[in-house]
């Protein structure tokens, strides 16, 4: 399947203008309906110390709110760096 699995194809549907939006987004709305939802089945589960894998984790704010409800260490698997470099960003300011 010609395209299949290109990581610049990949680059460009999530540039790094999309990964900047997301981060404003969650910095204004916080968790989309879809990760409050898993996050709240995640937490009924017992989070405490666990570890998560996310893959496809975008700029990591489903781990953040994770490790906040409880779990002791998150891993992100991201396809794409722009994700990356804008999370780096985004979390930095936080301190």
């Amino acid at each position: 399947m010609p395209g299949c699995c290109d990581p610049d194809d990949d680059r460009s549907v999530f540039s790094g203008r999309f990964a900047r939006r997301q981060c404003k987004r969650y910095q204004r709305r916080g968790l989309t309906p879809a990760a409050q939802g898993i996050g709240d089945f995640a937490t009924a589960q017992g989070l405490a110390g666990a570890t998560v894998l996310e893959i496809g984790g975008g700029v990591e704010e489903l781990q953040v709110e994770l490790l906040r409800r409880g779990a002791s260490h998150v891993t992100n698997l991201e396809l794409s760096e722009n994700y990356e470099v804008e999370a780096a960003q985004y979390w930095k300011t936080l301190g």
